[in-house]
């Protein structure tokens, strides 16, 4: 999980640009193979190989929106949601990625954008340990990610004259967030 933050924050360093405009590098972090039929309204895909880096970054999107919620981004987290949650033309929530195996905590805590992060990294306990690994997903990312750690894990990443650690939190987020999102 940290490798795959830093594999992804460290492809910043090829576009580390003050100019807001400037697009942001492509990453690919492998391929994803699917079955199924996206047909119709009802259309649906299971994941054959790649459900681990799709959990990833779901979960990583999932903090990234948390924060920006907690930094009062209210808009910002809602559009970082509608990539983990889409509503329908009939008011219906749709979570595009389900787990079968972790489902009730991964639709109850991560994928809830009114579940605050500070609630979801409190748990210490779970019930098996494939949900104990995606707990220590979101705190990893939370505490990687916070205000308080992220300009000196860019610095550790990108090197001490990256042009990403001079930038606001926000924006800091918002380019991790596209960049990931490109990928």
């Amino acid at each position: 999980t940290r490798e795959f933050l830093e594999d992804l924050i460290s492809n910043l360093k090829q576009n580390n640009s003050n100019d807001n405009n400037q697009s942001v590098p492509d990453y690919f972090f492998g391929t994803i193979l699917v079955t199924g039929n996206m047909t119709g309204s009802n259309g649906f895909l299971e994941v054959i190989d790649g459900q681990q880096r799709i959990t990833t970054a779901t979960i990583l999107l999932s903090t990234i929106g948390k924060i920006l919620k907690s930094c009062d981004e209210i808009q910002l987290a809602k559009n970082v949601w509608e990539y983990i949650i889409k509503t329908t033309d009939d008011e219906e929530k749709i979570t595009l990625l389900q787990n079968d195996t972790t489902d009730d905590f991964f639709k109850e805590k991560i994928q809830d954008l009114n579940i605050p992060l500070e609630d979801v990294i409190k748990i210490n306990e779970t019930p098996d340990e494939e949900t104990k690994c995606i707990l220590n997903a979101v705190k990893l990312f939370q505490n990687y990610l916070s205000e308080n750690s992220i300009k000196n894990n860019l610095k550790s990443l990108l090197g001490d004259n990256n042009e990403l650690s001079n930038k606001d939190y926000i924006s800091i987020l918002k380019k991790i967030r596209d960049l990931l999102l490109n990928s």
